[in-house]
């Protein structure tokens, strides 16, 4: 998940996840992508219209959706760490 969201994030790309909250409970977001650190991404979310911080470990499934969003550059040289590291990306 996290190569995924690394890849969607570098390419400037708005994502549709499946999430699991602390309660159990399943939703669906659109994202953009803001940073990853550890094991949580950054991003704004347009269903709550904020930013907000997302448990990769909770993210069930993850894909882009058609829009790009462009103008927000940088490419990411970390698409191979581990889910597990500390390593931040924005």
């Amino acid at each position: 998940m996290l190569r995924d969201l690394l890849r969607f994030m570098q390419q400037n790309q708005f994502i549709e996840i499946i999430y699991l909250d602390r309660h159990g409970k399943t939703s669906q977001r659109k994202l953009r992508l803001q940073s990853i650190c550890g094991n949580q991404v950054k991003a704004y979310c347009f269903v709550r219209r904020a930013n907000r911080v997302f448990q990769i470990d909770n993210i069930l499934a993850a894909m882009p959706v058609t829009a790009r969003n462009a103008g927000e550059g940088g490419a990411h040289e970390a698409d191979q760490k581990e889910a597990g590291s500390n390593e931040c990306y924005s």
